[in-house]
């Protein structure tokens, strides 16, 4: 088996799809949800700065998406927004709960089995070729 660009999209796309279905109902898009999850891990807050730079990189959108996806939560009554920080509300913090609850038998299912060494050796692949896609995009050339 060749390890290609083609197999690290198609990884992408179904764990995207798969995370819709826990999505489904809440709201919340695939962006709304990273944004809202990067905000609960990190205590409840997070500086806005950062977290944006974070989902622009990590998401491969614009600060403007950023910012749409920042309002919807609030909107929603997810998240207090502030010119620079961003916080989970009550309400944020229960979705993000349920969410999580509900999805993580899935998230236990789809690495069990897998050695250590394995695991080990595909965080290092993928960054690998993300701190490699990054430089190509930054460059603004190929290879």
């Amino acid at each position: 088996m060749n390890f290609t660009p083609r197999m690290i999209g198609e990884a992408e796309n179904t764990l995207r799809a798969l995370m819709a279905r826990y999505l489904t109902g809440t709201g919340l898009t695939y962006h709304t949800w990273v944004l809202l999850n990067a905000t609960a891990t990190g205590g409840g807050q997070a500086d806005r700065r950062p977290l944006t730079a974070i989902a622009v990189n990590g998401l491969k959108i614009d600060e403007a998406a950023v910012d749409a996806a920042f309002a919807t939560l609030a909107d929603s009554g997810l998240v207090t927004v502030t010119a620079d920080h961003i916080r989970l509300t009550d309400a944020g913090s229960r979705l993000h709960q349920r969410v999580n609850a509900t999805m993580g038998p899935t998230s236990a299912g789809l690495l069990r089995d897998l050695p250590d060494d394995d695991l080990a050796a595909a965080a290092r692949v993928l960054t690998t070729i993300t701190a490699r896609a990054n430089g190509i995009l930054a460059a603004g050339v190929d290879g």
